[in-house]
């Protein structure tokens, strides 16, 4: 596997990706009966068809932190895409 860098800063910068980042991240955040683990989980499960292994359960809520603003929810939809496992297929 290889990438080139452009691809690398498309993923990161181009306003499209960051748009359906937000989309993909408000929909499941949207779920009012879903708690935080629930979330990771179902983005995990989405972004890469399995759940978080428990360290990267444990990055997720680092990454969030206590606040987990829709601001922040969105960093981490795009930081999830942006994943080599999300961009390749093994």
């Amino acid at each position: 596997n290889s990438n080139v860098p452009a691809q690398a800063l498309t993923m990161l910068n181009d306003p499209l990706i960051t748009q359906q980042s937000e989309r993909w991240v408000q929909r499941v955040t949207k779920e009012a009966s879903l708690n935080t683990d629930q979330r990771i989980n179902r983005l995990f499960l989405e972004a890469f068809a399995r759940p978080p292994f428990p360290d990267e359960l444990k990055a997720a809520h680092t990454f969030l932190g206590d606040n987990q603003d829709s601001a922040s929810w969105a960093a981490f939809g795009h930081a999830l895409v942006n994943v080599k496992e999300f961009i390749f297929l093994r």
